[in-house]
């Protein structure tokens, strides 16, 4: 084996060699050619070491046709295959490049490279895709083939799932239990893997397969959270068996383990009614927990228990109005009134609602907590009067930290509510007593811009006491401020302040940014030499500096600042102290892009030499220089060998040097190498938090997408402000389907228990990320006719859900499938309710977390199964008949293409397919003027039916710019105007004429300094006007114009 890798590599520097000198002599002329033969070793060295690397094959190929070259690069590797006949890998890359080219021939090579090498994994997954796409049935066990030979935990694991999702479509299930069987047998896994497997055997019902899993999850120990999980999804496989005793069983062990108040009780329990076989079983149990309360009235369990069987059984105002009783009853049943007050909340009967609080508030008349529950409920009701004065008797005796904490919940829900005419005077008063308060000022400036009232802004900011005000509290509204372009506001706030106490660090570090932001170039170096005087520690140090290049850069004055700060230091001074050391390593790290690293490294170099330098001092100074050099692609062996021995000598931060190679390893094209470190580097060791952010970007390269998720969790524990991680990491899971953990991350963000503090308006989109993954849940179940299972998620997202829109669709599909398990009298009660609520809300239509929308008269007239009678239906509508529709023409896209999107200008139709192919149609007669070409995106799957995704969209690993409901059109990288259209390929954005399809112009889009992402074809095009087009970089979260 050894040998055959030696030949192999030696093959690799023959064929690139000779593919340079065939390139340097066809085209001696071009004087981007040494750029083109970079460009081409770099994308063929990444396809030697992964030959299914689809990123590097699309620049390759694009690369070569663009130039015109694409028979050359076939040519190239045909005749590296016939002097290295064992290359298995050149033979999958040149399959890949002739399907791209759409040459002939490359089945044949197929077969005969499998025949050769069946061993190898690529050319099999090849096999499986070609014959996958003809339909041959035996594509389903050359798939199951390659799972086997695979060696990659990740690139199995994606092959693993889509052998689940093709061997239901085919009928060839035993197929793919074979595989499971041979995992659970082989594999020691640990609690995490068995249950990821336990829920991927789930999702598509191999329920036996599900129950073994489950075991061994149980094996090896689960906390108690996890133990129920695992007896719910216990229960969910005995009942895909068929086996709803032994399911009823399990869950009436559950149950009695729980609590009365544990959160998925209800949801367990709605599991336990629907698990019985008929209507009679149903009632029998509802009786028996009937009796349980009966004998038990003073038992909170039991009547929890009770009502919540109530609830399974769509009898809400029962169960309310058992609640309701039992809490005058044990009026110091705090579990009771919760589960009062939740129900009520629920059921949108603010009048009810009311009552109840009164009768509380009668027994117990100083509860606070109950008493500004019902001011809300007053201002719901139009009675403004009542609840100011309810709240005077909240908030009397409150301090004033209380009281404020009061007044912005009570705004924002007021806010929430579209009551913004009484928040704003809740505010301005207080701020008339409390003039300090910026944090409420800044909540009253937010309505007030929001109603256009910018010139009350500028005189409520006068009037606002900040010299007093908590230092917090001001950053925050300067920041704010800056944000709003209200920087004369800014600057006076903190002016006054540092007034009072000018020694203030932090706000004199901000009046540098405000004066920036104001372009006052002589104040800013005037303040920015008195602070520096201030930095007595190289954290001070560090955020000075930062603040004063933002301000500088705005001035553009970057430049001479930098080499003026540089000149402060010098290695000939003799012996550093500690703290002027980690100064000038901070400003070679904040200026690296700026400063010469060439003089740098020398310098650096230089004083590691020096044997006198204390330990801490050498370890700080070899870990700027590997900084340097792990960037630079001639320095890569360098940086690696001393991140080697930085691994060996420093064995507790070895898992993070062992991934920083890895990423040297990525940067110089050494794929394999990269591959096989990174999959063995566990993310919870890792405590830099940019090594795992680009990371991140290799392991959605290289389609790792279970490591991605670990590395972006690992991100938001050691950074839990980081908003974007949290969203990339919310959109893998919706990705991979793991809708619960979703849900429970989601979840956790909403209720503030990973340290983010977030804005209302995310918290607010936060809840609808929530509401869609239970309808992409919900969707799956409907799919996959697993239509018991909905019930208790409609239960859990009851819990979730309050506006009236959104409680719509719940109650309406509540009715959908208690119709369809043909539980009528529940169903109709359901079917009241929705109309109960469609008419308290006056809805016209009823819209879904998808985006889809139903009109509410079909929506209650919903017949299940079966078609109205002539006799009840109204006149049908028959106007749009009387126009005479006639189909003008119709334009049919090549075979294997699909619509992606369509652009209608005056003259011109544009139609865009799956292969970033443009065509232009005459908009009067549909004829074909022109057409684009496009390439083949062969790192991105294609045929995967509809019917095995989770949602109507296929949300892709970084498509979380775009909204669920919006993900459906969004088409990345393209744009039109009247005369042109806009394309991002391979990094550039392009501009072609609507006429004839030409090219216009071409520029490149500016990637970050030292950005391992790419600016690929996964941008998006936002804006396009007469002078300008912005395209936003996803990945990179920028934007260029």
């Amino acid at each position: 084996m050894s040998r055959v890798k030696a030949e192999l590599k030696t093959a690799l520097k023959v064929f690139l060699s000779l593919a340079m000198l065939c390139a340097s002599a066809a085209y001696p002329e071009q004087e981007s050619s040494a750029s083109f033969d970079e460009l081409s070793i770099q994308y063929r060295t990444a396809l030697y070491n992964d030959p299914l690397l689809g990123s590097a094959l699309d620049s390759l190929v694009e690369l070569y046709l663009k130039a015109d070259r694409l028979g050359e690069l076939v040519g190239t590797y045909q005749s590296h295959i016939e002097q290295y006949p064992t290359d298995p890998g050149a033979k999958t890359v040149l399959i890949q490049v002739m399907q791209s080219a759409g040459r002939t021939g490359y089945e044949e090579l197929l077969t005969s490279s499998v025949a050769l090498h069946p061993d190898y994994a690529p050319l099999q997954y090849i096999l499986f895709l070609t014959l996958d796409a003809k339909g041959d049935e035996r594509a389903i066990d050359v798939l199951s083939l390659a799972v086997d030979l695979e060696s990659r935990p990740q690139r199995r694991s994606e092959w693993l799932e889509l052998l689940l999702e093709r061997s239901g479509l085919e009928g060839r299930r035993e197929v793919a239990e074979s595989q499971l069987r041979n995992i659970l047998e082989a594999e020691a896994m640990t609690f995490e893997e068995s249950m990821s497997l336990a829920r991927l055997t789930q999702r598509y019902q191999f329920w036996e397969v599900s129950m073994d899993a489950l075991d061994r999850a149980s094996e090896e120990g689960a906390e108690s959270e996890d133990s129920v999980e695992i007896s719910m999804r216990l229960a969910k496989a005995l009942v895909g068996l068929n086996r709803r005793e032994d399911a009823g069983k399990a869950l009436d062990t559950l149950l009695q383990k729980l609590g009365p108040n544990h959160w998925r009780r209800r949801e367990i329990m709605s599991m336990r009614l629907n698990v019985v076989a008929s209507n009679d079983e149903r009632r029998e149990l509802i009786e028996r927990y009937q009796k349980q309360y009966q004998d038990n009235p003073s038992s909170e369990g039991a009547i929890l228990d009770y009502a919540d069987v109530l609830i399974a059984s769509e009898l809400q105002d029962d169960a309310t109005r058992l609640l309701v009783k039992q809490a005058a009853e044990l009026p110091d049943s705090k579990l009771i009134e919760d589960r009062v007050i939740e129900l009520l909340r629920y059921a949108q009967d603010p009048k009810a609602y009311e009552s109840f609080l009164q009768e509380r508030l009668e027994l117990r008349s100083e509860r606070r907590d109950l008493r500004l529950e019902l001011v809300k409920i007053k201002f719901l009701l139009g009675k403004d009067a009542d609840a100011d004065q309810d709240f005077q008797t909240a908030t009397a005796g409150m301090t004033p930290e209380e009281s404020s904490r009061e007044i912005l919940d009570l705004q924002r829900y007021l806010r929430s509510i579209e009551r913004k005419d009484a928040a704003s005077p809740y505010l301005g008063q207080y701020l008339r007593r409390h003039p300090d308060r910026l944090d409420v000022a800044r909540e009253l400036i937010e309505i007030r811009l929001s109603a256009g009232e910018r010139a009350a802004v500028e005189g409520l900011v006068d009037s606002l006491d900040s010299a007093s005000a908590a230092p917090e509290n001001i950053a925050d509204l300067v920041e704010y401020l800056l944000s709003e372009d209200l920087v004369s506001g800014a600057r006076a706030i903190l002016v006054r302040r540092l007034e009072k106490t000018p020694g203030d660090f932090t706000l004199g570090l901000l009046l540098i940014q405000v004066l920036g932001e104001l372009g006052d170039r002589q104040s800013v170096d005037r303040h920015i030499n008195l602070m520096r005087d201030k930095t007595d520690s190289p954290e001070k140090y560090a955020a000075w500096l930062d603040v004063s290049m933002k301000a500088q850069s705005r001035l553009e004055l970057l430049s001479s600042f930098l080499k003026t700060e540089q000149q402060r230091f010098s290695f000939a001074e003799g012996e550093w102290s500690d703290d002027k050391a980690e100064k000038f390593l901070t400003l070679c790290e904040g200026a690296k892009s700026r400063l010469s690293n060439e003089n740098i490294i020398a310098l650096l170099k230089e004083r590691l030499a020096d044997d006198g330098l204390s330990a801490p001092l050498k370890a700080r100074l070899q870990s700027f220089l590997l900084g340097l050099l792990e960037y630079l692609p001639e320095s890569s062996g360098e940086a690696v060998a001393l991140l080697t021995d930085l691994a060996k000598t420093s064995p507790d931060a070895a898992p993070g040097y062992d991934l920083r190679r890895a990423l040297v390893y990525h940067r110089s094209q050494e794929i394999e190498k990269a591959q096989n470190l990174i999959e063995q580097i566990d993310a919870d060791q890792i405590i830099q938090v940019n090594a795992l952010r680009e990371a991140v970007e290799l392991l959605l390269n290289y389609r790792f997408l279970d490591q991605a998720v670990d590395f972006l969790a690992r991100i938001n524990e050691l950074e839990p402000e980081d908003v974007f991680s949290w969203s990339r990491r919310l959109s893998l899971l919706a990705t991979k389907g793991e809708e619960s953990e979703f849900r429970e991350v989601t979840r956790g963000l909403i209720q503030g228990d990973e340290g983010v503090r977030l804005h209302p308006d995310s918290v607010s989109h936060l809840n609808s990320q929530l509401i869609q993954s239970y309808w992409r849940s919900l969707a799956r179940l409907f799919s996959s006719n697993q239509i018991e299972g909905a019930l208790p998620l409609l239960s859990s997202i009851e819990r979730e859900v309050q506006p009236l829109e959104q409680r719509a669709w719940v109650e309406w599909a509540r009715f959908v499938v208690l119709a369809k398990l043909g539980r009528q009298p529940e169903a109709d009660a359901a079917r009241e309710r929705f109309a109960e609520i469609v008419a308290n809300g006056k809805l016209r239509e009823l819209r879904f977390p998808d985006g889809l929308s139903l009109d509410v008269s079909a929506a209650t007239n919903f017949q299940l199964g079966s078609t109205p009678s002539s006799d009840d239906r109204g006149p049908a509508e028959t106007g749009f008949l009387a126009s005479k529709t006639e189909l003008r023409w119709g334009f049919e896209i090549p075979e294997g293409s699909r619509i992606q999107t369509f652009w209608k200008g005056k003259e011109r139709v544009l139609v865009v397919d799956d292969f970033n192919s443009v065509y232009g149609i005459e908009s009067r007669e549909g004829r074909l003027l022109w057409k684009k070409p496009g390439l083949s995106k062969r790192g991105k799957k294609r045929g995967r039916p509809p019917s095995f995704r989770e949602s109507p969209f296929e949300a892709g690993p970084d498509s979380y710019s775009a909204s669920p409901g919006d993900r459906a059109r969004l088409v990345h990288g393209f744009a039109a105007s009247d005369r042109r259209f806009f394309l991002v390929e391979q990094g550039r954005l392009n501009c072609y004429s609507t006429i004839d399809g030409a090219l216009i112009w071409s520029s490149e889009i500016p990637v970050p300094p030292r950005s391992t992402g790419s600016s690929g074809d996964d941008s998006n095009i936002i804006v396009v006007s007469d002078k300008m087009a912005i395209v936003f970089l996803p990945r990179l979260q920028a934007a260029a114009s």
